[in-house]
């Protein structure tokens, strides 16, 4: 998943003060064109106000003599005037009686005037020109025109308009280079601004850049010796907070470091002596595997010797009168077999201690090793007065058989040892590429926290029945032993006075035997 890179803080700052200054610019700029030309067209309209009115005045008598003799002076006069376009009097008969200028602004005149009005003053502001018509009336107080025209004219009656057009060109012109020379204007003040504030957000970031910039690089602890430049306050704090992190760490470093030499001189201490100890522990665990089989190895022979003349004299006691110390006999020889199995047992424990267990792997028969187990564990079948269930399956495997017949035997031998009076039962299936024995008694069976030490080497649950039953511990380690050579696991369930089941799983093929190991 790609990590989205984020704008550094110069370009954020950009990003939001740029265009708000420039819109800040901009609209300013505006204002100022549409405030220029509002006070421009206002003061035209001013203007030309004043010259219609003055127009209206000057032109009163040519308008009670109905003359154009009269207007003409007044007419030239008003097109010395700039913008100009035309001039003329309407009488109060709505009639055109004098014009300069061109007759479609006449004719656009007529049409405005068609609109009844009593304002003394009419401005029309089309899209090229400005229409004005001021009311031409005579004052009460103009004696002199009375007495000069010896007229009983009324008074303050409108006698007509003046009719003034100007055009709005040059004011239109003067608006566009206003417009231009705001845009230019504006255009220099962004470009002020953009290096204004450029400048700016470049002193402001750069104590920040210098400080990131030393935050991560690899030897930023050495750098940080030195307060970065310039910046606000806040950097300044940054800084002065970087730097006592900083500090802290390489004072934390250094503790470190000397606790690191102290640590790995007393590792290399405690190493050499857990290699002297583990040395000794091998040595001694090499020393009692040997002592192991040799002690064994030779209690084995005159124990087998004993067993020997037990029945060879059992033999000879048969043909006597001493036949009643047959019975003594057939318990010392049983005795001395059950010596003879712990001591097979030692040496067994003591061949895998050392490596040296091997197995011999063949085609076994599983029926064929049941019924070896079962005519071994019988004695103990009768003696405890037992049933057996025995299910079946014809399977053959690739196995070490006299391996597996010593396992099933342990674990059958102890179910007898443990139940009085019960039920043994032995299951045997498929399972995928495994084939399962499963060994169930009703006997005493085994508090489940022990359940994974009773597979531990000399570990006896109860002391008082294997002193009762008889046994070294080493039945159950060496049974896991030869299971977990021949590729398989054992594993037990149990609950007090439940009895247990102890079930071991072991390769079928040889492919999967591999495999295991």
């Amino acid at each position: 998943m790609t990590q989205t890179v984020k704008p550094t803080l110069k370009r954020q700052l950009l990003r939001l003060l740029l265009p708000s200054m420039l819109v800040l610019v901009g609209t300013l700029g505006v204002l100022f064109v549409l405030l220029t030309s509002r006070f421009s067209n206002q003061q035209m309209l001013s203007n030309t106000e004043q010259l219609a009115r003055s127009f209206a005045e000057q032109s009163v008598l040519a308008l009670l003599t109905g003359s154009t003799v009269n207007a003409e002076p007044v007419l030239q006069q008003m097109k010395t005037f700039p913008d100009f376009v035309g001039a003329g009097l309407w009488s109060k008969e709505n009639q055109l009686l004098v014009w300069h200028g061109d007759t479609q602004t006449a004719e656009t005149f007529k049409r405005l005037l068609a609109e009844p009005a009593t304002d003394e003053i009419r401005i029309w502001e089309l899209d090229q020109h400005v229409f004005l018509a001021a009311a031409v009336k005579v004052q009460a107080n103009d004696e002199h025109a009375e007495a000069e025209l010896s007229l009983d004219a009324p008074s303050s009656l409108p006698l007509g308009y003046a009719l003034l057009v100007f055009s709005k060109a040059r004011l239109q012109q003067q608006i566009g280079n206003s417009l231009l020379i705001s845009l230019g204007a504006v255009a220099l003040a962004a470009m002020i601004i953009l290096w204004f504030i450029s400048n700016w957000v470049q002193k402001t970031t750069l104590p920040l850049i210098q400080l990131s910039e030393r935050m991560q690089s690899d030897d930023f602890l050495r750098q940080a010796s030195s307060p970065v430049s310039g910046g606000s306050s806040e950097i300044q704090h940054i800084s002065q907070a970087y730097q006592q992190m900083a500090a802290a760490i390489i004072e934390r470093d250094d503790a470190l470091r000397l606790h690191q030499q102290k640590l790995e001189t007393l590792v290399d201490i405690r190493t050499r002596e857990l290699t002297t100890a583990r040395d000794a522990a091998l040595t001694a665990s090499r020393h009692k595997s040997e002592f192991l089989a040799n002690i064994t190895h030779e209690l084995r022979t005159p124990l087998q010797s004993v067993i020997g003349y037990i029945d060879l004299v059992n033999e000879q006691l048969e043909f006597t009168d001493y036949a009643d110390l047959t019975d003594d006999l057939n318990r010392a020889q049983r005795n001395a077999e059950n010596l003879l199995k712990m001591i097979n047992g030692l040496l067994d424990f003591s061949k895998i201690e050392a490596g040296k267990m091997e197995l011999h792997l063949r085609r076994v028969r599983v029926s064929q090793v049941i019924q070896q187990c079962v005519d071994l564990i019988k004695p103990l079948l009768q003696s405890n007065q037992l049933q057996l269930d025995i299910s079946n399956k014809e399977l053959e495997l690739w196995t070490d058989g006299e391996k597996l017949l010593q396992v099933l035997v342990n674990l059958m031998s102890n179910a007898c040892k443990y139940t009085q009076s019960g039920i043994i039962t032995l299951r045997v299936h498929e399972e995928g590429n495994h084939c399962e024995f499963s060994i169930a008694d009703t006997g005493c069976g085994i508090d489940p926290q022990q359940l994974e030490q009773i597979f531990m080497p000399f570990y006896q649950v109860d002391g008082s029945q294997s002193r009762r039953s008889g046994g070294t511990g080493l039945g159950l380690a060496i049974t896991r032993q030869f299971v977990e050579l021949m590729g398989g696991s054992v594993t037990a369930l149990s609950q007090l006075q439940q009895g247990s089941v102890f079930i071991v799983r072991v390769p079928i093929s040889k492919t999967e035997l591999y495999i295991n190991q």
